[in-house]
């Protein structure tokens, strides 16, 4: 009788045993290939995340090296001129740009102390649209009451909730900002609050909860004569598949030497990096798995062919070859395996579709990406592999025996 034909008849008659076996086989499987799949899902989605939200860069003044002093090396960076901003805003592809600047300032409220604050000053935040500030878009902080500041809002300011909370201001509330000698009147309309820890994200000495947000306008009143020197200018794109073009074509156009010139990942770039940690886990978990699946399957198969020594012993003493009673135990477990395989793919397909709505629920218009079915190719032959192993494993001991020594032991 053919070994195969042998094994057919053990699955049929031994349906308690090989349905144990079926159920780890599936287990496994539904583990691995839904790991797998969500992984997958987590490349794809990293690569289309920047696109979905959009693409954006930003120019900063590089140093200067003329100003560079080698006895306290302090320095200059070049500002951001107004033609070369002018020239790319009106570039058609640009959609929309927001200016920033950063002032340190003093006002007639308390400012929160810290050991890097001890002069009561506050750093006045000046952008076209402090919506498109990176604090905001990346989540750092949040708007928690009121409205954002953008050009419209004149002689208007928001500040933090431990700010506003530490001088009893609410909205509407005004507040003296001082510069040097000049001095103007703003209107609190906004009040925003900041993650936990949100200033070890940040760069040293700035501290978020002393942060004050106005417009152009406002800080033109409070320097008076002169210009804002505007350290970084960033420029968000109509259609992110055209961002190499533009972003080629702006560097051919400014002096290099006097910018840098780079990706703004701040609106996407802190999802992007949740998405890696997942992967990262994924991964880890999949190789635990793996080893967890393999070593499991080998004390399974171990039980099952010591508990079939007999069975054995006999099939030796008829003339049949090691190599064939190992090719039984291995038709066995694939047997059981082809379709639990097929059970495993379409649980796997559900349970990844459902924990992708859970991880993506945040992005809207993200839609789902296909799965890859080298997938379940992959995971198919690689399982397959494993099961090859363990059976040699299982097997290997006991086809050392003389088939006379192991009818003997069980006599």
């Amino acid at each position: 009788m053919h070994y195969a034909h042998r094994a057919w008849i053990f699955i049929r008659n031994k349906r308690k045993i090989n349905f144990l076996l079926f159920c780890f086989l599936v287990a496994s499987a539904t583990f691995l290939l839904t790991g797998a799949i969500i992984a997958g899902y987590s490349v794809d989605t990293s690569v289309h995340l920047k696109e979905l939200m959009g693409a954006s860069f930003s120019i900063t003044g590089n140093i200067n090296e003329s100003t560079i002093s080698k006895e306290s090396m302090d320095y200059e960076t070049y500002p951001v001129q107004e033609q070369d901003v002018n020239f790319i805003k009106q570039m058609p592809e640009i959609l929309e740009s927001n200016y920033q600047a950063k002032y340190v300032i003093r006002a007639d409220i308390d400012f929160i102390a810290t050991s890097s604050n001890y002069d009561n000053s506050g750093l006045a935040v000046i952008n076209t649209n402090s919506q498109l500030n990176s604090l905001f878009q990346n989540g750092y902080i949040r708007l928690m009451d009121g409205i954002h500041i953008d050009e419209k809002n004149n002689m208007e300011i928001m500040i933090s909730n431990q700010l506003a909370e530490e001088n009893q201001l609410n909205i509407g509330d005004s507040v003296e900002i001082y510069l040097d000698d000049n001095i103007v009147v703003v209107n609190v309309v906004g009040i925003f609050e900041g993650i936990q820890d949100v200033n070890e994200l940040l760069q040293e000495n700035t501290i978020v909860e002393n942060m004050l947000f106005i417009n152009e306008n406002t800080m033109s009143e409070l320097i008076g004569s002169g210009n804002i020197l505007y350290e970084k200018v960033t420029f968000f794109l109509r259609n992110p598949s055209e961002f190499s073009n533009v972003k080629s074509e702006v560097l051919d156009r400014i002096e290099m030497k006097k910018y840098i010139v780079k990706d703004d990942t701040d609106t996407y770039g802190g999802f992007i990096q949740q998405l890696n940690r997942y992967e990262k886990i994924i991964f880890l978990l999949l190789g635990i798995c793996v080893v967890a699946s393999g070593l499991i399957l080998c004390l399974l198969l171990i039980f099952r062919v010591n508990n079939r020594k007999h069975e054995i012993g006999i099939f030796l003493s008829m003339g049949n070859t090691k190599k064939e009673i190992s090719m039984q135990f291995l038709c066995e477990v694939l047997i059981v395996y082809f379709p639990a395989f097929i059970v495993a793919m379409l649980l796997s397909n559900k349970i990844s579709s459902n924990l992708y709505s859970v991880i993506f629920s945040g992005v809207e218009g993200l839609a789902k990406p296909e799965i890859n079915n080298f997938i379940y190719l992959g995971l198919f032959i690689g399982l397959i592999a494993l099961i090859g192993i363990s059976v040699v494993i299982a097997t290997l001991k006991i086809l050392r025996y003389d088939p006379k020594k192991i009818l003997a032991d069980m006599g």
